[in-house]
Parts: structure tokens; C-alpha cells; sequence
């Protein structure tokens, strides 16, 4: 349906990992957060797509991954993604507000 889209989302992720890899590399851990963040987001935006969710900015993907927990909070996809959010915030990531 959106393979386009999804795959030119997922490129812009790897990218974004590589750029914040590069900066861990020299020692500039607070760049890399941020574009470690922007490939969380890209990776976000792909997954709901590929759900037939669009988002287009970062509250629309936030709103996105609620609904869905909301939605499947017992099913396995509400598990994976509230995982997925878990890991995400013990390694320094949010993507929640709290």
C-alpha cells in the first residue's frame, strides 16, 4: 500500500542512525541523541503506515502509537510497542510527555 513511503521512511532512519553513530564515535553524545531520536521517529512513522496510519508531525505520530496501545493495549502489537517505548526511554529516549 505505502511500500514507497515505507521504505524511503526506514532509509531516512538508517541515515540518521549512522549520523548519530558518527558523533558517539567523536565524543558528541548530545548531537547523537537528537538524530538517535529522529531515527526512533522515522522508524515510528514507517511502523504506523504500514498500519494505514499517516502522521506528519511528531504529535500525530505520538497520538498514532497511543491510539494503537490504547486500541490493542492486551494485544501483542500494544505489547511490542509499549516494549519498544520502554526500551526506548531507558536508553535516554522519550517520546512520550511526561
Amino acid at each position: 500500500m505505502y511500500e514507497g513511503d515505507i521504505t524511503f521512511l526506514m532509509e531516512y532512519c538508517q541515515r540518521d542512525l549512522g549520523y548519530a553513530q558518527g558523533l558517539i564515535v567523536k565524543g558528541d553524545y548530545a548531537k547523537s541523541i537528537g538524530e538517535s531520536y529522529y531515527a526512533v521517529f522515522y522508524a515510528a512513522k514507517a511502523g504506523l503506515l504500514h498500519l494505514g496510519i499517516r502522521s506528519k508531525s511528531h504529535q500525530s505520530v505520538q497520538a498514532g502509537i497511543d491510539s494503537i496501545v490504547e486500541r490493542d493495549s492486551v494485544s501483542c502489537l500494544g505489547k511490542r510497542t509499549r516494549n519498544t517505548l520502554e526500551h526506548a526511554q531507558r536508553g535516554g529516549l522519550s517520546l512520550c510527555k511526561t
